[in-house]
């Protein structure tokens, strides 16, 4: 890319190509200032702060009990077992996910704490780096939680006029009008990325499982073949059928608060399964759902069968982001059975399971 040309150009429709907001670009482009190994080594050092801040955040939303020293090298033991490949994977790549996450994560305890406006700005954060975190503008707007939804959007106002003071409002303009346009030309809805068997998308997922295109391995081959608008459709009712559900409480529990941070664990999980994109490093923002699944485990002595069966479950089918663990081979074939998608789905189940019984006091 030359120096002043728009970012927001397609240079090849063979590749997925994303660009970010220009709010985001802006504050990345400091390390070009560096070289390329000293940018990628404080930008590795930004996420692994990130991503401790993210645990120290998690503890202050969830846990309202002390544990036990036992307890707590339990509980991060057992997560970082699960989700330390998507971790791996996100350093790896040098993707924006772990940033993702500590917005998230950190913008919903200044919520959860009253102070909106603080964790609103942080939380919009998050939707400068993918759109998908915007379903928590439509939680919050059907809880009639209109405060948060209006700061959390005041904030996105803010943030997409902020690059105005550094390159100008008539530039800045022009940026937004293009990084729009550009998601619709880009590469990121073409049916080659959509079918593209690392794309662990619920789009991706659907798509595969029921249109012809699928492979003669598939099982079922010919018993479904839906046209790709009607996989399109199927997508879309499923997805508003997940989003409903985080809704669903016991009536007992309507105003309790531990069930209201299981919905944001339950979104989180949406922000991934919704991503027409989800490559397995988006997977590192099942971490809050798998933080809250693990600690009521431990508080109750792991006797709930059912909820463990769907951790262990959903673990096993994580695996398959280990290239080494299987022959690369059958990983690859295995990814088209989109394996990361039910194992959010199962960690959505299990969350969903903690919802319906109002005796569960996981956060207290």
């Amino acid at each position: 890319m030359q120096t002043g040309e728009s970012i927001y150009v397609l240079h090849d429709k063979a590749t997925s190509e994303f660009r970010y907001s220009p709010f985001f670009a802006l504050a990345m482009s400091g390390l070009s200032r560096f070289s390329e190994d000293n940018a990628d080594t404080i930008w590795y050092l930004i996420n692994f702060f990130l991503l401790i801040a993210s645990f120290v955040y998690l503890n202050k939303l969830i846990i309202r009990a002390k544990l036990k020293f036992s307890q707590m090298f339990l509980l991060y033991f057992i997560l970082l077992a699960i989700t330390n490949r998507t971790i791996l994977h996100t350093f790896d790549c040098g993707q924006a996910n772990i940033l993702m996450l500590a917005s998230i994560i950190i913008g919903l305890y200044y919520i959860s704490q009253k102070q909106e406006i603080k964790g609103g700005f942080i939380l919009a954060l998050s939707i400068m780096i993918k759109y998908t975190p915007l379903i928590f503008i439509a939680y919050f707007l059907i809880k009639r939680r209109f405060k948060v939804a209006l700061i959390i959007a005041a904030a996105l106002f803010t943030y997409y006029l902020l690059p105005s003071l550094f390159i100008g409002h008539k530039t800045n303009l022009n940026y937004v009008k293009d990084s729009i346009s550009f998601l619709t030309q880009s590469t990121i809805l073409d049916k080659g990325t959509i079918y593209d068997y690392d794309n662990q998308s619920l789009l991706s997922a659907v798509c595969r499982f029921t249109t012809h295109r699928r492979p003669d391995f598939m099982p079922f081959y010919k018993s479904f073949n839906l046209s790709d608008a009607g996989a399109n459709q199927a997508f879309a009712i499923l997805a508003l059928a997940i989003f409903i559900l985080v809704f669903y409480r016991p009536v007992k529990t309507s105003a309790n608060q531990a069930i209201d941070i299981i919905d944001w664990a339950q979104l989180s999980i949406c922000v991934v399964l919704f991503n027409l994109n989800a490559w397995h490093h988006n997977y590192v923002l099942l971490i809050m759902a798998y933080f809250i699944i693990i600690y009521y485990l431990i508080r109750a002595n792991f006797k709930d069968t059912a909820i463990l069966t769907l951790l262990i479950i959903s673990f096993l089918l994580s695996l398959f982001t280990i290239k080494g663990f299987i022959s690369k081979s059958f990983s690859h074939r295995a990814d088209f059975y989109s394996p990361h998608v039910f194992s959010a789905l199962l960690a959505f189940f299990a969350l969903h399971k903690l919802k319906l019984n109002p005796r569960n006091k996981i956060l207290q």
